[in-house]
C-alpha cells in the first residue's frame, strides 16, 4: 500500500514547483488555456510538448470550466518532483492526487481573475519574478545540455583540484595571528614542530599525534589550507601563518603520494561542475556588458 506520508510529502514538493512556475502567472501567460492556441510553429512545438504522454503518468488530464490541464504539464512536473525528492515509482494514486492538486490551483486562477487580482501592483510584479525565474531556468537548462566539456577541460578542473595527488602533514592551529607569529619564529629558531604542536596546538584531532595528519586530499581540506599545502616541497613549512575559518594554521608538508581517485571516477560530478562554472560565466559577461543604473 502507498504510505499517506509519501504522497503528502510528493504533494508538498509538487505545490512548490507549482508556485515557483506560478499556476496564475502561467494562465496570464499563455492565455485562458495552459497551452495557448496559436498557430506558429514555436507554439504547436509548446502545445506537443504539453500533450506528451510518454511520462510517470501517462495521458493523464484534466479540464477543468474549458481549461485543459495537460498531460504533459503534469509529467513534467511529478518527473521534476521524483528526481528531487528520490522517491519510489511514481503509481496512479499519486498522479491523481497531484492532479487534484493542479486541478485546485486552477481554480483558484479561474476565482482569482474574476475577482480582478491579476491588477493588483504585488500580484502582477509576482507575476513577472515567476515569469522571469521559468526564463532563466529554461536558458540554464538549454545551456547545460549544448555546452561542450572537453576532456581537456576535464583534467585541467582535476588537476586544479587535487584530485590526482595526496598530502601528508603537520599543522600547528592557535586562535590568533600573532600566537602563530610568535610559534613561527620558535619553529624557524629550531624548535620542534611536533612539540610545539603536543603544547599550543587547538586541534584536538591531531595535537595529540604532534600535529600529525596521515594523507588526505585537497578538497577534504580548507580551501586556503589546500591551497598553501600545494605550494609546498617535502619537508618544507609555510612562511607565514596559514588564515581559515578555524583560525590561523601553520603546516609543514611531510610526504605527496598519487590519490587513488580517477579522472573516470569523478567524471560525472566534474562536468557538472564544469557547465556550472561556465554558465556562471556567461551570465558575469552578461552583466559586464550590460547598461546597469541603481539608484
Amino acid at each position: 500500500p502507498l504510505r499517506k506520508d509519501f504522497i503528502m510529502k510528493l504533494a508538498s514538493s509538487v505545490l512548490l514547483a507549482v508556485s515557483s512556475i506560478t499556476i496564475i502567472g502561467a494562465a496570464a501567460y499563455f492565455g485562458k488555456n495552459y497551452l495557448g492556441h496559436s498557430s506558429t510553429p514555436k507554439a504547436q512545438a509548446t502545445q506537443n510538448a504539453a500533450n506528451d504522454t510518454k511520462g510517470p503518468c501517462g495521458a493523464l488530464s484534466a479540464n477543468v470550466n474549458g481549461t485543459q490541464i495537460p498531460s504533459g504539464l503534469l509529467n513534467m512536473i511529478v518527473s521534476n518532483a521524483k528526481e528531487q525528492q528520490q522517491t519510489p515509482e511514481i503509481t496512479p494514486e499519486v498522479c491523481k492526487e497531484i492532479m487534484d492538486k493542479l486541478v485546485m490551483s486552477q481554480l483558484l486562477a479561474d476565482y482569482a481573475n474574476k475577482q480582478k487580482v491579476d491588477g493588483q501592483l504585488l500580484v502582477q510584479q509576482r507575476l513577472l519574478l515567476a515569469q522571469q525565474s521559468v526564463l532563466g531556468k529554461a536558458v540554464q537548462d538549454d545551456f547545460t545540455k549544448t555546452v561542450v566539456v572537453s576532456d581537456v577541460d576535464l583534467q585541467k578542473e582535476f588537476d586544479s583540484l587535487g584530485l590526482g595527488e595526496e598530502f601528508k602533514f603537520r599543522h600547528i592551529l592557535v586562535k590568533t595571528e600573532a600566537e602563530a607569529e610568535d610559534l613561527l619564529a620558535k619553529l624557524k629558531q629550531g624548535g620542534d614542530f611536533a612539540k610545539l604542536a603536543k603544547e599550543f596546538s587547538q586541534d584536538t584531532g591531531s595535537k595529540d599525534n604532534g600535529g600529525g595528519m596521515d594523507f588526505v586530499g585537497r578538497t577534504q581540506l580548507s580551501k586556503p589550507f589546500g591551497d598553501a599545502l600545494k605550494q609546498l616541497k617535502k619537508g618544507e613549512m609555510t612562511n607565514k601563518p596559514v588564515k581559515t575559518e578555524f583560525g590561523f594554521h601553520i603546516i609543514q608538508l611531510e610526504d605527496t603520494r598519487p590519490s587513488s581517485t580517477t579522472l573516470e571516477q569523478v567524471r560525472g560530478p566534474l562536468t557538472n561542475k564544469i557547465k556550472e562554472d561556465k554558465f556562471k560565466a556567461l551570465a558575469d559577461k552578461l552583466k559586464t556588458e550590460a547598461k546597469i543604473d541603481i539608484k
